[in-house]
């Protein structure tokens, strides 16, 4: 989700720049008073002008409007992915202290320990607020066999790190010979 943000967010700014640049080229040149150089703004204020709200051209556009940007401002206020996660306190411990592990960090972890799993020849682990996602390949044919291994090594895992009760976990093994 974040580079999907990351593109539509250059996207726009992108068209916020040029629509800026070619809004200030026209107003110089009105000022100026030459021709529009692509916009025929005054062609468009004479058509705009004999619009009423009553129509529904104008309601339409306007609710178009509307529901973009109504997305705009969810997609900008959705929460993404942490890029740390608590880990919680050990009771030998100092309390005060708060300990913080990287996203990535726990993803390589639970992945080192998933590829340390019997029959298994590769893992991708993607962690976000809650669920910790295992998508773990096999060399063998059947690899439903190998799914509750998988998850004793996560599990383990995630007790060492203390996010047995803050993670949950989904798991999916495929042979390689299935892709």
């Amino acid at each position: 989700m974040a580079l999907t943000r990351r593109i539509l967010s250059v996207l726009l700014a992108l068209v916020l720049l040029l629509g800026g640049l070619l809004a200030a080229v026209e107003i110089v040149l009105a000022l100026l008073g030459r021709e529009p150089w692509l916009l025929p703004h005054e062609d468009w204020a004479n058509q705009l002008g004999d619009r009423s709200w009553d129509e529904s051209t104008v309601r339409t556009v306007l609710g178009v409007v509307a529901v973009v940007g109504l997305l705009l401002l969810l997609v900008g206020l959705s929460r993404g992915r942490p890029a740390a996660l608590t880990l919680p306190a050990r009771a030998d411990g100092p309390g005060a202290v708060t300990v913080t592990a990287s996203r990535r960090g726990i993803e390589r972890s639970l992945e080192q320990a998933v590829r340390e799993s019997d029959g298994i020849t590769g893992a991708k682990v993607t962690v976000s607020r809650r669920t910790a996602t295992v998508y773990a390949t096999s060399s063998t044919r059947v690899p439903g066999d190998l799914r509750a291994g998988v998850e004793q090594s996560l599990a383990d895992r995630l007790a060492e790190l203390g996010l047995t009760d803050t993670l949950r976990t989904r798991v999916r093994v495929t042979s390689r010979e299935a892709r």
